[in-house]
């Protein structure tokens, strides 16, 4: 369908078609069945078939090449319409921080190699920065990548609180190829996660987003020839930003919609559940919380567009 995908119209409109067209589907295929812990892969398929892991991909690829707005949109529907909160968030991890770094910096080879498949949901990738002792802090990374005259790096460090982690054929690690520039430093590489060297841990239990699986990588002495460093060696700060860039808004696209869902909840309870002879709801106490929930919903929906 053709819609009116216009960043302001998408503002005002709390009913947009494309919008409504992801709750529909979330309801119909996330309804949050799996156990904690675990992905699932028969949604990752559908989602795939849906096209949601094409959002903003490149179309040579197999992408929809859709706006930022639709993509915005989509996110924000399966935010409202899922029970599994935990596969919207993966999905969009997955789109927004793995799939466009790989797309921004990737080589022909690479998109073809492991692009093409990410958005047909045949692997799961992840993107990993984070580290028992560092996280958004780059230039605290202790992960190691040791060049060799060959081209190829030998990566050995730990990465912590991977979203996917535990599932990924392929991930982004982040390494150091050059310990005394810090930041500037960092570089990218394709780990294959069933490579010799790589040890994947099971899920850390947590308290939400049960189905998606987080948890931490090793890596010790794992060689990666020169095709798989993602840019180029020493753009690692570039790629990470890139990717986070897009990820402070498109990942909380989803949570714009699981708050609407639960304000619909709060109204839902407040017009039935009856004390003192009227229903709840009737009390300014109740009345004055759910419009304060309303205005920081509609607030952060603005800043977010």
């Amino acid at each position: 369908m053709e819609f009116d995908l216009r960043p302001l119209e998408a503002i005002l409109d709390l009913s947009h078609p494309r919008k409504l067209e992801a709750v529909q589907w979330a309801a119909a295929n996330l309804n949050g069945t799996s156990a904690p812990g675990t992905l699932d892969r028969a949604a990752w398929s559908a989602a795939a078939e849906a096209g949601f892991l094409g959002l903003m991909m490149p179309s040579a690829y197999g992408g929809s090449a859709d706006t930022a707005t639709a993509a915005m949109l989509t996110f924000e529907g399966l935010g409202l319409g899922a029970k599994d909160q935990g596969t919207v968030f993966a999905l969009a991890s997955q789109v927004i921080a793995m799939q466009r770094a790989l797309s921004a910096f990737g080589s022909t080879e690479q998109l073809d190699r492991w692009l093409r498949p990410l958005i047909r949901g045949e692997i799961i990738g992840a993107f990993t920065m984070t580290e028992p002792g560092a996280g958004s802090d780059t230039a605290s990374i202790t992960t190691r990548a040791v060049p060799a005259a060959d081209g190829s790096h030998r990566i050995t460090g730990q990465k912590a609180w991977a979203t996917l982690g535990p599932v990924a054929d392929i991930a982004i690690v982040f390494a150091s190829t050059a310990p005394e520039a810090g930041t500037w430093g960092l570089t990218a590489f394709l780990v294959e996660t069933d490579q010799p060297g790589v040890e994947v841990f099971p899920a850390t239990a947590k308290a939400g987003l049960a189905g998606c699986p987080v948890g931490s990588l090793r890596l010790s002495e794992v060689i990666v020839g020169p095709e798989h460093v993602l840019g180029r060696v020493g753009a690692g700060s570039a790629v990470f930003a890139r990717a986070v860039e897009a990820e402070r808004a498109f990942l909380y696209a989803s949570q714009l919609g699981a708050t609407e869902c639960l304000i619909d909840r709060a109204i839902e309870r407040a017009r039935s559940r009856r004390a003192a002879g009227t229903n709840i709801g009737s009390h300014q106490a109740v009345s004055h919380r759910i419009v304060d929930m309303k205005l920081r919903h509609e607030s952060s929906r603005l800043l977010l567009y």
